[in-house]
């Protein structure tokens, strides 16, 4: 009897386990997680998340028509084609590393550039596999920015000492 009960007790803790991966990026914007439908993807070194995900989340208005996709915020609009490499800015061009695509039917859009489009700060943590999106309206106080110095550390230390992170980083994610 008291293996079983010893059992019961072994298993919800083993479930409850956890191991990251490589596509298991968070997505923090001003101290909160996005949550999307479609989980962000990493593709030649740039994350790519679900458009209205990141696009609602800067509370930015975002329309797409036929592979067009045409974003505004205030003053800032910017115009971004599926497959394509350039992004206009208020009329002016520039061009990306990866373009938007399309990914088990959503719209996937570069983070990076979307978010600095509309003026925010866009940071990656790579040891913990978030990308950090801080809008220029947001003020973050300095105990955050510590901790998340810290959680790098200890992540660093877990990578250089045991060879991995999986079971740290879940324990440390934001």
């Amino acid at each position: 009897m008291i293996a079983v009960l010893s059992f019961n007790f072994i298993v919800p803790a083993s479930a409850a386990s956890y191991s990251a991966s490589s596509n298991d990026i968070a997505i923090m914007f001003n101290d909160q997680r996005l949550d999307c439908d479609q989980p962000p993807v990493t593709i030649n070194g740039r994350t790519l998340v679900p458009l209205r995900a990141i696009f609602e989340a800067l509370g930015a208005k975002v329309s797409w028509d036929n592979g067009v996709i045409v974003s505004s915020k205030g003053n800032d609009t910017i115009v971004m084609t599926i497959g394509s490499k350039q992004v206009y800015k208020n009329g002016k061009v520039s061009e990306i590393e990866v373009a938007p695509r399309i990914i088990n039917s959503r719209t996937m859009v570069p983070v990076r550039i979307v978010a600095e489009s509309f003026n925010c700060q866009v940071e990656w943590y790579g040891d913990a596999d978030m990308v950090y999106i801080t809008d220029s309206t947001y003020s973050t106080d300095a105990w955050k920015e510590a901790y998340i110095d810290y959680i790098n550390d200890k992540l660093n230390y877990w990578a250089t000492n045991y060879g991995s992170q999986s079971t740290q980083r879940y324990h440390y994610k934001l």
